[in-house]
């Protein structure tokens, strides 16, 4: 059995939505179900952002972060780091589809991986196979997961 959980250690949940898309009934700002422990909601967007959503998004209990403009218009990464530093942060798990993989992994911010694939059609988003080529990995492990695959790895800098 757990012991209780310390209200200091539970993880912030963050969400990088640089265009302020983030629905205010998502279950994001839901309560949390029994046995399920979560922090704080940030959202992180880019400065200028639509002042409507920005309340709804507050009322729905995040707090709304701007920040300036990364590569291709999305929200600077670096200065996401350093926000979370400064908010006593300093373990990021980064839950993302392909662009936001890519871009964390080509400004060497990604230090470990473990990625999952499916057999599935479509998809949007750069490939993710040149970051995974074995010369640029280190410990790499396969394994299977259900009809999934999974890769551990860790990244040589």
């Amino acid at each position: 059995m757990r012991g209780a959980i310390d209200p200091v250690r539970v993880p912030l949940r963050v969400a990088l939505d640089s265009s302020l898309r983030t629905p205010p009934t998502a279950r994001l700002f839901q309560p949390c179900v029994a046995r399920e422990w979560a922090g704080p909601v940030h959202v992180i967007t880019r400065a200028g952002f639509d002042a409507v959503r920005y309340r709804a998004l507050c009322e729905a209990g995040a707090t709304v972060h701007a920040l300036h403009s990364g590569d291709a218009g999305h929200t600077s990464l670096r200065e996401t780091l350093a926000l979370l530093w400064s908010q006593g942060v300093r373990r990021v798990l980064l839950e993302a589809g392909p662009t936001l993989t890519a871009a964390a992994i080509e400004s060497e911010f990604v230090d470990q991986l473990r990625v999952y694939t499916a057999s599935l059609n479509g998809g949007e988003g750069p490939s993710l196979a040149r970051h995974l080529v074995p010369e640029r990995l280190l410990q790499i492990a396969r394994s299977e997961v259900g009809e999934d695959a999974r890769l551990d790895a860790f990244l040589r800098k």
